[in-house]
């Protein structure tokens, strides 16, 4: 899902729209989504960084809730990296930070 949402021009989208992708994981085929949240400035002590904010569906299993509580900021140029993304877990929460060379 993320190498994915490194692919996508976010420009073409507005904030709330949903944009479709599928998964095969487990032998099976899942039809899920990206949910747009328009564009954030994310702060870190590495700097701030003009980014995206995306909120993609997940699969409910071992580790991940279901739904839409995964969010997930890319940064807005072309290269798209990962800044920050933070995600409820079965038992506490999960939360990862981009670190630059």
């Amino acid at each position: 899902m993320i190498y994915y949402a490194r692919n996508i021009d976010y420009n073409q989208f507005k904030t709330g729209d949903f944009i479709p992708y599928d998964l095969y994981l487990d032998n099976k085929m899942y039809s899920l989504y990206l949910k747009y949240m328009g564009k954030q400035v994310i702060k870190t002590k590495y700097g701030s960084f003009d980014c995206f904010k995306i909120k993609p569906k997940l699969i409910e299993g071992t580790i991940f809730r279901g739904g839409e509580e995964m969010t997930v900021y890319v940064s807005n140029d072309k290269r798209k990296i990962p800044i920050y993304i933070e995600t409820p877990i079965i038992v506490g929460k999960i939360k990862v930070y981009y670190v630059p060379n």
